[in-house]
């Protein structure tokens, strides 16, 4: 198992807080969640994403992009197993037009919170 360094720790903090400002400023409205511009200029890219794997399980994927000059210079994919939230009926329409009610995978709704962290130390 690998360890993580304080320094490490903090700069993980560091950037997880960094990109979640970024993602929260960045949304069109408090309805629509979707950057309206990325400046890749230097910033932390932070998608999120479930992809449902059985009745049973979600995947969260978390992806990290570091952008510095417009160039992606860093990328960590965190992913992880989390329980599904079942079925729900939704209305849709088949080929012929008709409205048919069918059973679609509840979705999760992703909020991201922000904390302030700890400064780091100034002799490190």
């Amino acid at each position: 198992m690998k360890t993580i360094s304080k320094s490490g720790l903090r700069l993980w903090v560091f950037f997880t807080i960094f990109t979640s400002t970024l993602l929260v400023t960045s949304c069109k409205s408090e309805e629509e969640g979707d950057a309206a511009s990325l400046d890749k200029k230097a910033s932390i890219e932070m998608p999120v994403q479930v992809n449902h794997i059985s009745a049973d399980k979600d995947e969260l994927v978390i992806t990290y992009t570091i952008w510095k000059d417009n160039v992606a210079v860093g990328t960590k994919v965190v992913r992880d197993t989390i329980p599904a939230l079942g079925l729900q009926l939704q209305e849709a329409e088949n080929a012929d037009g008709d409205v048919i009610n069918v059973q679609v995978p509840t979705e999760y709704n992703i909020y991201v919170t922000l904390k302030p962290g700890n400064p780091l130390p100034e002799n490190q």
